[in-house]
């Protein structure tokens, strides 16, 4: 029956639950002094379990989060006082991946922006959410190239940065972007606004971003699309990547 039971299981593609009930069988003594429902409970538990640490593996690696940090490797200092601590709180539950709040993380170069914004999207993949981490100069020169590839293949990979529940720009701005670059982060935030979050890092304010941008209509559109319903953090001067808890 042992035999036949397992057999079903794997049919049934349940590879997580046939391990646990292997586990079971290899202790007689055990599998004596549970009931029925209690058997089928730790099977079923761990299959769910098994699926959710495969599937959390899998948004890791498809995330492409350049920094190997976590939320607890974070640095509470002086240097960033009390507001950074009550916002960080607030980040670091990802309730405003539920609700499509964007997130601008500020500062100058080294005072750990790339290293927060990792932090928080390795959690949330953690948590189950699909995330992309991209440098924002590459993703728009990315989009722009396909775009000239055609509508099909544009409007392809639009549905699928649209569907990431997380998408990470960083260093946003850093230089000027073309005027066809700036079109595509319209199409980018666009497709975006309103349904899922997006958190970028600049060492520049949304002001500096639409000058970067070429103060046009389009330039203004992304910055407020960026800015609605978002949740700013300015981090304080001075670099941080000699430090040993943010290098």
């Amino acid at each position: 029956m042992s035999t036949q039971i397992e057999e079903l299981l794997k049919d049934l593609k349940l590879k997580y639950a046939v391990s646990a009930y292997q586990s079971l069988q290899d202790d007689q003594k055990l599998l004596a002094s549970i009931t029925l429902d209690d058997a089928l409970l730790s099977l079923l538990t761990a299959e769910i379990d098994g699926r959710s640490k495969q599937r959390q593996i899998m948004l890791l690696r498809m995330s492409k989060i350049p920094v190997l940090s976590e939320l607890s490797d974070i640095a509470y200092d002086e240097n960033r006082g009390q507001k950074f601590s009550k916002l960080m709180a607030r980040l670091r539950t990802l309730s405003w991946i539920e609700t499509g709040h964007n997130v601008c993380i500020l500062g100058s170069s080294g005072s750990g922006k790339t290293f927060i914004s990792s932090a928080i999207a390795r959690e949330a993949t953690r948590k189950g959410y699909s995330v992309l981490f991209s440098n924002a100069r590459d993703l728009a020169a990315r989009f722009t190239e396909l775009r000239a590839q055609g509508s099909r293949v544009y409007t392809q990979a639009r549905k699928r940065l649209q569907n990431q529940r997380l998408l990470v720009l960083d260093d946003f701005c850093l230089t000027p972007p073309s005027v066809e670059d700036t079109q595509s982060l319209f199409d980018i935030m666009n497709d975006r606004s309103g349904k899922h979050s997006t958190l970028v890092t600049s060492q520049k304010d949304a002001k500096r971003w639409v000058e970067e941008m070429g103060i046009s209509a389009v330039g203004e559109a992304v910055a407020e699309r960026i800015e609605a319903n978002s949740i700013t953090m300015v981090l304080g001067s001075g670099s941080r990547r000699r430090k040993a808890d943010e290098q």
